[in-house]
């Protein structure tokens, strides 16, 4: 199995490994904020979002 070098970008695995692209990890950065700084969907279902991208990439947060 392939495996793909961390960055120095992140504070997790995954976004350490998005941060193999700036540009990419930017956005991405930015997109998380933005799902937090207006929380349409509601607090409670943004933080289930956030545990399940958290169990499916295998962070522990």
């Amino acid at each position: 199995m392939a495996r793909i070098p961390e960055s120095d970008y992140g504070n997790s695995p995954y976004k350490k490994i998005i941060g193999n692209n700036p540009a990419i990890h930017e956005k991405w950065v930015g997109l998380e904020e933005e799902f937090f700084r207006h929380p349409t969907l509601g607090s409670k279902l943004l933080e289930q979002v956030r545990r399940v991208s958290a169990w499916g990439q295998e962070c522990e947060y």
